[in-house]
């Protein structure tokens, strides 16, 4: 187990649960020790936002700012 591969592939899991994400769905979430990068489009692909936020130390929080993030791009979509 890799403390730093667990937390990234935690953040970008809250980031795609809070999108109820299947296989249709048009994103993608790659983080990394200090960032998360997010692309949403919405279901024709016509929009897309692509999104880079800084991510805190804190597990939880970075997880929270993930599914926060997902939210946030939904809204904007």
């Amino acid at each position: 187990d890799d403390g730093s591969s667990r937390r990234a592939v935690e953040v970008e899991r809250a980031f795609l649960a809070e999108l109820g994400s299947g296989c249709s769905l048009p994103v993608g979430a790659h983080a990394s020790d200090t960032t998360l990068t997010a692309f949403l489009a919405n279901e024709d692909g016509t929009r897309h936002l692509i999104e880079i936020i800084e991510l805190p130390d804190d597990h939880v929080i970075a997880t929270l700012r993930g599914a926060s993030l997902a939210d946030s791009m939904r809204s904007d979509i």
